[in-house]
């Protein structure tokens, strides 16, 4: 999947959180979210994560390799728990990574979700990335996002919705020639 599907779902689950439980989650959550769920693609060359913390301190890493580990994320997580406490940003952060894993776990790369105790890759092979699956997966999320966005914060129009009907108007500008 594309980091901005993985931005989205994330954003999705903590949208629906958000609502179930009535918490308010502040501004430093989604922000987390969204870097916890680009975390994983850390081990790709062209990710937008590896752009921006420059990649040079691993040279010749496997893409879906070892970050994309039910291990890694106890670990980051129980590091970061331990560095700055279970506050909403670090338990958000968790979040997006392992929202990451599961979405990567239904394209048709798979992931070593087990390794490195078990090293067979594990997956549903149901999304090509780049697809119209995937695009469905992303605006569902972002659907999700607006509807329980509005519905936990207020009536009106809250400034991620916002942003998310922006981004959607765009990338429907974008995408539709392409279906059509």
């Amino acid at each position: 999947m594309m980091f901005r599907s993985h931005v989205w779902v994330a954003a999705a689950g903590l949208a629906v959180y958000s609502a179930c439980t009535g918490d308010r989650l502040e501004w430093m959550a989604w922000g987390g979210s969204a870097i916890g769920a680009l975390m994983p693609d850390i081990d790709h060359a062209s990710s937008l994560i590896s752009k921006t913390v420059n990649r040079a301190w691993a040279p010749g890493v496997r893409h879906r390799g070892g970050a994309h580990t039910l291990l890694a994320w106890a670990i980051l997580t129980v590091v970061a728990v331990v560095a700055w406490g279970a506050c909403a940003p670090v338990l958000a952060a968790s979040w997006g990574y392992l929202s990451h894993l599961l979405i990567d776990a239904v394209t048709e790369g798979k992931v070593p979700l087990l390794a490195p105790f078990y090293r067979k890759r594990v997956g549903l092979s149901l999304v090509r990335t780049g697809s119209i699956p995937e695009y469905l997966v992303r605006y569902g999320a972002l659907a999700i996002v607006i509807f329980y966005d509005s519905r936990s914060f207020s009536p009106s129009v809250t400034p991620s919705t916002a942003v998310a009907i922006a981004l959607i108007g765009v990338r429907l500008v974008r995408f539709l020639p392409k279906v059509l």
